[in-house]
């Protein structure tokens, strides 16, 4: 029998063709089967068909095979991502612990070697001339003199104070003495305590009161001041006291007479506030 699709010769009774493997219809049975009428060249009809199924034939089995070899490998690539991820989710990484880091050791800072050098010694105070002076006829004295010892007074104006006597008139224990001064006036220093409180210059008057001039000078140099008057055996005494600042405390400038015996002594005063409130002058 021949394929009723494409030709080939098959045994009788076959259901498939070995060639293209198309079903074959089963051929009706008579009692005098006949010869099936064969194309006028077979066998030139035959091999170019067969060759054709044969070629289409290796083709699908390379396709099949490597379509089989592709499914294969994908899959055992996905069951080993598969594994691999159910393996890592079900062992967790490491936390990897931080490295505690080491402290730096700390350069120390060098040490400045103290420059050993001395410190020098405050210089000594020099009277520079100013310190006791007449203005215009006014007993002015610089502040910084007051509360001086008399060691200190005497090296400040170079030595020339002489030994302290005692200051018998007074209500306080005093010692004074007096000095020529490099401005040619002769000052009568008094301290108490061993601190300069008071600074005296005088002249002598014939006439038993303060003269005009001077007193004029005074209110013009101090302001205003307070008037005091007393007896004396030979006549009235007068007093005139301002009220002036040392060392931003309240001072005393006063001019007053001070006679002794027969003759007047016109005297100019300032008293340091530090002073204890005893009497400097004879009364």
């Amino acid at each position: 029998m021949f394929c009723n699709r494409c030709g080939a010769e098959l045994p009788d009774g076959s259901k498939f063709c070995n060639m293209c493997g198309a079903m074959q219809e089963a051929a009706p049975v008579t009692s005098s089967p006949v010869a099936p009428v064969m194309p006028a060249t077979p066998e030139k009809q035959t091999r170019p068909l067969n060759k054709m199924f044969i070629a289409v034939e290796i083709i699908g089995t390379i396709l099949l095979a490597a379509l089989t070899v592709w499914y294969v490998a994908f899959s055992n690539r996905g069951y080993s991502y598969s594994k691999h991820a159910a393996a890592s989710a079900a062992t967790p990484t490491p936390t990897p612990k931080k490295a505690t880091p080491t402290p730096k050791k700390a350069t120390p800072t060098p040490t400045k070697k103290p420059t050993n050098t001395p410190t020098p010694a405050p210089a000594v105070r020099v009277d520079d001339g100013t310190s006791f002076a007449m203005v215009n006829g006014i007993l002015v004295v610089r502040d910084d003199v007051f509360g001086m010892t008399y060691e200190e007074l005497n090296e400040y104006v170079g030595g020339t104070i002489e030994e302290l006597m005692s200051w018998d008139y007074s209500t306080v224990p005093m010692m004074y003495n007096g000095f020529e001064y490099k401005d040619g006036n002769s000052y009568v220093l008094f301290f108490e305590k061993n601190r300069l409180v008071g600074v005296r210059v005088e002249s002598t008057i014939a006439k038993n009161e303060i003269p005009t001039d001077l007193y004029n000078r005074a209110v013009a140099l101090r302001g205003n001041h307070d008037f005091f008057w007393y007896y004396q055996e030979n006549g009235q005494v007068f007093e005139y006291d301002w009220h002036i600042q040392i060392k931003g405390k309240k001072g005393e400038y006063a001019i007053f007479l001070n006679p002794y015996g027969d003759v007047n002594h016109i005297c100019q005063q300032i008293t340091s506030p530090d002073y204890s409130g005893g009497t400097i002058q004879q009364h």
